[in-house]
């Protein structure tokens, strides 16, 4: 998927490219929790190694 400095700035892209926060949740965008969404992405989805996501499918 690409290089990325860790799993929370992977979140960060993916939220960035397929999401409008700002428009979907207004001012709470500001709540969101790119940490726990990376821990939910990783546990299935993706792989992270050596700065490297990788899909598991």
């Amino acid at each position: 998927m690409g290089k990325f400095e860790s799993e929370e700035a992977f979140a960060d892209y993916i939220i960035s490219e397929c999401y409008d926060l700002d428009r979907m949740m207004g001012d709470l965008s500001f709540y969101f929790d790119y940490e726990r969404y990376a821990r939910d992405l990783f546990m299935t989805d993706y792989t992270f190694c050596d700065g490297h996501v990788f899909s598991n499918y």
